[in-house]
């Protein structure tokens, strides 16, 4: 068992002893910890939300830590994903629309081959 104290043991602690109030020390490591859950909570929202096949970015704010790297990952991340998504549609129609003309030149050849046996026949 350690003999050092984390900042949670610390507030308890004043809390205990009747304190109104832990050290400000302490509030500004509340408050901070109060900032990480809160990207936190926006990160597992974004990844949520890119699961879902819902392409969205999110406000990077806060420290410049390692959470907000990872944001502005996800972020780009997202955006990535969107335009590999719009890239798949648009090569999507483009196959459609090859295999349309396919079909149509097909056809049209079938019928120009038709009518070039018809004719020497009719001219007999």
């Amino acid at each position: 068992m350690s003999n050092e104290f984390d900042h949670d043991d610390l507030a308890n602690l004043f809390l205990n002893l009747g304190a109104l109030q832990p050290p400000a020390e302490l509030h500004g490591y509340a408050v901070g910890f109060l900032s990480v859950g809160g990207r936190v909570e926006r990160l597992q929202r974004l990844f949520g939300s890119l699961a879902d096949g819902q392409f969205q970015s999110v406000a990077v704010d806060g420290r410049n830590d390692a959470l907000r790297d990872l944001l502005r990952s996800a972020n780009e991340l997202s955006d990535r994903l969107e335009n590999m998504q719009q890239e798949l549609v648009r090569v999507q129609r483009l196959e459609l629309l090859s295999q349309l003309s396919g079909g149509l030149a097909h056809q049209l050849r079938n019928s120009i081959t038709g009518a070039r046996l018809a004719i020497p026949m009719h001219e007999k």
